[in-house]
């Protein structure tokens, strides 16, 4: 298509008189020859159709293989967070396992008030200076 353009257009000499560049008449319309251009465009525009579906395909491959990797990526998010509830719920389970049962709590809650009334008789009995203030 540059060739019948450059055909088609005439190049004004540098030591050329104005009146001569202008007297020059271009040539005809029918000097173009637009048949060999028109048979040829189905052909390039096929290929260029071709280019772009293979194009189209190679994105969508590495779309597809993107969406795979994300899925794999989800699954194994979801299975570390699995893991790490089993984990924190194993950590919790250990931590209650060793608190003191209901028999020991009696025990010390028993001790701790002979403990404070014996206290309080105490110092009632052999300090009873502090109790009246």
């Amino acid at each position: 298509m540059s060739d019948t353009a450059s055909q088609s257009r005439v190049e004004p000499s540098i030591g050329a008189a104005p009146e001569a560049r202008a007297t020059t008449p271009p040539p005809p319309p029918a000097a173009i020859e637009p048949a060999p251009v028109a048979a040829a465009q189905p052909a390039a525009r096929l290929d260029q159709l071709s280019r772009i579906e293979d194009k189209t395909a190679r994105v969508e491959e590495k779309f597809a293989r993107i969406e795979n990797l994300l899925h794999r990526v989800e699954a194994a998010a979801l299975n570390l967070e699995d893991v790490a509830r089993r984990t924190d719920m194993e950590k919790l389970s250990g931590r209650v396992g060793r608190l003191p049962r209901f028999p020991a709590l009696v025990a010390f809650a028993v001790v701790t008030a002979v403990l404070t009334a014996a206290i309080t008789i105490a110092i009632i009995r052999y300090a009873p200076g502090i109790v009246a203030r």
